[in-house]
């Protein structure tokens, strides 16, 4: 159990506990079991971006996982891969570099640099503590 999860019960049940009586505090974990490998998103796409050179579509998961599409009529199953780094929510993704670089901004805190060619992510900027997002008008701008 993290840290602050447990200190967060420890106070909630000394709030409802009364004195002299024992309390309880009872936590629901859950889990999610995957396939190796997923090509659909099971819980939403918080984000989209598309790269018309290459006619491919980015999906940004609430399942943690980008998605890469070919939105090319011709084929038969449009999903090409799976970027997965992320540990929560891609709540953002912007494509930038001509197409060579995206960047994802997710609810686990960090903001990463992929390359979107090959798939893999570059770096991860973890700088903040709260969930990230990009700026509407600004779009390399990280709003915290």
């Amino acid at each position: 159990m993290a840290k602050s999860a447990f200190f967060q019960c420890l106070v909630l049940c000394r709030l409802i506990s009364r004195p002299l009586m024992l309390s309880m505090c009872v936590l629901q974990v859950s889990y999610v079991i995957r396939d190796e490998v997923e090509k659909y998103n099971r819980n939403g796409v918080n984000a989209l971006q598309l790269d018309p050179a290459l006619n491919r579509l980015f999906t940004a998961g609430r399942d943690s996982i980008i998605r890469i599409w070919s939105i090319n009529q011709h084929k038969q199953d449009p999903y090409i891969a799976s970027m997965e780094h992320h540990t929560d929510w891609v709540n953002d993704i912007v494509l930038c570099c001509n197409g060579k670089t995206l960047i994802s901004a997710s609810s686990d805190t960090t903001v990463k640099v992929w390359n979107a060619h090959k798939g893999f992510c570059m770096s991860t900027l973890r700088t903040h503590k709260v969930r990230s997002r990009f700026h509407l008008r600004i779009p390399y701008l990280v709003v915290f």
